[in-house]
């Protein structure tokens, strides 16, 4: 960047999700501030503090970008990002496919957050599952940041109460490691996993069989 346009670029990533990823955003947002920046490119972490922190700088006068989901409220130049309810089509029409147009689905929905991204994943997986008469979608409720207990705990609440479950559809890629690593340490459930994202570990899930189908957009 420095060399052909004389940008000075910091990158910043946090290490975690959930409550440690917006604490670490948090910090690292409170040293964008002018005249030091000027301009900031976020994809944003849910939490008050990374709001407040982001709203602080667009206060400044520093210009703001958005990638994915904005947050509400807050003037930006611009957003970049993917049609997130096409990706939940498209994770659709996969599992209609890998359930042979019929029997039962669950989607796991975020209950202790809301981010746009994710709302319009669920939204247009709910919206084409609801055209094939002969499939019936659950919903159940996950915390946007699963655990290994919590997603134990989760799916044994979730197949005790559909025991004839064929898929579950994650509308992020931790729920997504997370629910094939239930799958793996249960090889006798019969029960396909679509979920969102393309990493190397997503890869060796999907070569291991404990998931089905990732969906992967770029802007």
């Amino acid at each position: 960047f420095p060399v052909s346009l004389n940008f000075d670029v910091d990158i910043f990533a946090p290490k975690h999700r959930g409550t440690e990823g917006a604490a670490e955003a948090t910090e690292f947002l409170s040293r964008v501030k002018a005249p030091e920046y000027d301009g900031l490119v976020i994809s944003p972490i849910d939490g008050k503090n990374v709001e407040n922190e982001v709203r602080r700088i667009s206060g400044e006068h520093i210009p703001v970008c958005f990638l994915q989901s904005v947050i509400p409220g807050i003037p930006y130049v611009s957003i970049i990002g993917t049609d997130n309810k096409e990706c939940g089509r498209n994770a659709a029409r996969s599992a209609i496919k890998l359930m042979g147009g019929e029997g039962e689905a669950a989607i796991a929905l975020w209950t202790d957050t809301k981010m746009d991204a994710i709302e319009d994943r669920a939204s247009g997986f709910i919206e084409e599952m609801s055209r094939s008469r002969d499939i019936t979608l659950h919903k159940f409720g996950v915390k946007s940041a699963p655990s290994t207990e919590n997603t134990a705990q989760v799916m044994d609440s979730l197949l005790k109460s559909h025991p004839d479950l064929k898929l579950i559809f994650t509308t992020n890629i931790d729920w997504g490691e997370e629910l094939a690593k239930y799958l793996k340490s249960h090889p006798g459930l019969d029960l396909k996993l679509v979920t969102v994202d393309f990493t190397k570990e997503i890869t060796d899930l999907v070569r291991g069989g404990q998931i089905s189908a990732a969906i992967a957009q770029r802007p």
